[in-house]
């Protein structure tokens, strides 16, 4: 269609979804019209509108669109589910005003703040599923498996809480498997889903010394470094480097 046509001009990063699929998913750029005027205005990066993302299901021909889309990711193999973060006006909180004069007919007046909030919706769009998590800070899809890994985190005036979730789409359910105070990077799952791996630091110093995790989703323990022959003494794995699971694993 002409819609879709013009929607694929300012399109770009397209992704296929899995062989049986007939998704297409993409982030779609501003109008130039609008980002030249941001541009002459020098309007700061914060403010600048955010892209879209695009959804073309192929046997209906039906383009869905999410505004303020912050990144998408689709199962390499199989799979029907897809994930993406997008921006939301949240309530920070509600200040109450009062008169402290009895005899005042002065109404109580509420005033709401509101700041940006980035959520993470996992979207079934031929079923038209979802759900939605709040405070995702990384997600990985399984290889080949509608298994996702959501990392999520917290922070309060002590320090830092960090969670994993498992959401598996064959049953559309999501379950806390992990749970720790600090900070978890470089979650990762193997090709069908079944073992995961991470790397947890529960430092509060700028540089921080991380421990590998590794196991099954009901049986998740710190690896012992001390196994691993020829490792030098000390040495400890690199929040840096990528984790991964081979594939006859």
């Amino acid at each position: 269609t002409s819609l879709f046509s013009s929607t694929l001009l300012l399109g770009y990063l397209f992704s296929f979804s899995p062989s049986g699929f007939g998704v297409l998913a993409f982030k779609i750029k501003a109008p130039i019209d609008i980002r030249r005027k941001e541009e002459t205005k020098k309007t700061k990066k914060s403010k600048l509108l955010k892209d879209s993302l695009g959804v073309y299901l192929l046997q209906s021909q039906k383009t869905i669109k999410y505004a303020n889309n912050n990144g998408f990711k689709l199962p390499e193999e199989g799979g029907n589910w897809l994930a993406y973060k997008t921006i939301v006006k949240a309530i920070k909180d509600t200040l109450s005003v009062e008169n402290d004069s009895l005899d005042s007919d002065k109404k109580i007046k509420k005033k709401e703040k509101t700041k940006n909030d980035t959520i993470l919706v996992v979207f079934n769009p031929l079923e038209k599923d979802s759900i939605v998590f709040k405070n995702v800070v990384a997600y990985t899809w399984s290889k080949s498996a509608n298994k996702l890994l959501i990392s999520q985190e917290e922070k309060d005036s002590i320090g830092t809480h960090s969670t994993l979730v498992n959401f598996d789409g064959e049953t559309k359910k999501a379950d806390t498997i992990f749970s720790s105070e600090g900070i978890i990077k470089q979650t990762v799952l193997d090709k069908k889903g079944t073992r995961l791996a991470f790397l947890l630091s529960k430092d509060t110093t700028d540089i921080k010394n991380y421990a590998l995790f590794v196991g099954k989703q009901d049986d998740v323990k710190s690896f012992n470094e001390a196994i691993i022959k020829g490792l030098p003494k000390g040495w400890l794995p690199s929040e840096n480097q990528d984790i991964y699971f081979s594939d006859d694993s």
